[in-house]
């Protein structure tokens, strides 16, 4: 499993929490993508791959074959059920990749994993601050099936409204219209 974080600006007084919570857990990689020169410790999972927001806005179009709309940070967060085509050069070893964000602290994911039997599911968890999905062609392209809220995938892309398309009113819309296999439990603190 890997799982995908991207920011850009300047890393809360917490990040270091959050990297000790992945350290914890080391049978999963983390990898960022970000504009931050980072320092301080990093645990052995965690990867750091530095870009701006212009070369990940550069790469998403190109891997999409569409001219997306990235002119703010804030608007990753409608890319994040792409980044199976997005970093998909990053994501070619792995059984599942995921998104998160980087104000979580986490628990024992792997328990969880385990104790809901997450690969029963093509995506595990349904809130964009963190969310699994099988690393396979077909589902990281079920971004393209119909079923949201927010419209298709390419209203989402070209227009530099944000949607939450990584939320339900998107990519969960297009799991439960077409009946795609979703985890879609709570079990999580907030």
């Amino acid at each position: 499993i890997c799982i995908v974080g991207v920011y850009f600006g300047k890393f809360k007084n917490y990040f270091s929490l959050w990297l000790k919570s992945c350290e914890y857990n080391s049978s999963i990689d983390f990898y960022i993508f970000t504009d931050i020169l980072y320092e301080g410790y990093k645990p052995s999972n965690v990867h750091f791959i530095n870009m701006t927001l212009t070369r990940l806005k550069s790469i998403a179009s190109e891997k999409l074959n569409l001219n997306i709309s990235l002119e703010r940070p804030y608007k990753c967060c409608d890319l994040k059920p792409f980044y199976g085509t997005i970093f998909k050069d990053y994501m070619h070893r792995y059984e599942y990749w995921g998104h998160c964000d980087l104000d979580l602290i986490f628990g024992d994911v792997g328990f969880f994993l385990d104790k809901y039997n997450y690969s029963e599911y093509d995506k595990f968890l349904n809130l964009g601050h963190l969310s699994l999905y099988r690393n396979t062609d077909k589902v990281n392209h079920y971004y393209m099936l119909p079923g949201s809220k927010c419209g298709d995938y390419t209203t989402v892309l070209l227009n530099n409204e944000s949607y939450a398309f990584d939320e339900n009113v998107g990519i969960v819309q297009i799991y439960l219209q077409n009946k795609l296999p979703l985890f879609y439990k709570r079990i999580f603190a907030d």
